[in-house]
């Protein structure tokens, strides 16, 4: 008998500068590109794949516009997540366990 999750599910916040005001909705289109590297779990998706949500409605948040996105059933270890979207794209390579995680996309532009 398993005790607890045998799947990574995972929570990604990307913040991007919005220089609208608070009152007005910030929206983006981001696309989200999930690849594993090295996996170590036994159960879940061990696949490589993409989302193209649209347009998405983000939470303002001084000075910035929060959008989030989750996944579950992954299989833990070691994954590439790629945000695509305004103004930059980036990857982070994060190690997923069994259960909740949370990854963190800060924009900062010069």
């Amino acid at each position: 008998m398993v005790n607890g999750p045998t799947t990574a599910d995972v929570t990604v916040n990307y913040y991007m500068p919005w220089d609208g005001s608070p009152e007005s909705p910030c929206t983006a289109t981001i696309e989200r590109l999930y690849e594993p590297l090295e996996l170590t779990g036994e159960e879940g998706s061990d696949q490589p794949f993409t989302r193209y949500p649209g347009e998405q409605k983000g939470m303002y948040d001084s000075g910035y516009c929060l959008f989030t996105t989750e996944e579950e059933g992954l299989r833990a270890g070691l994954w590439r997540i790629t945000m695509e979207g305004p103004p930059l794209t980036r990857y982070q390579e994060v190690e997923l366990k069994n259960g909740p995680n949370n990854v963190l996309f800060v924009i900062v532009v010069d």
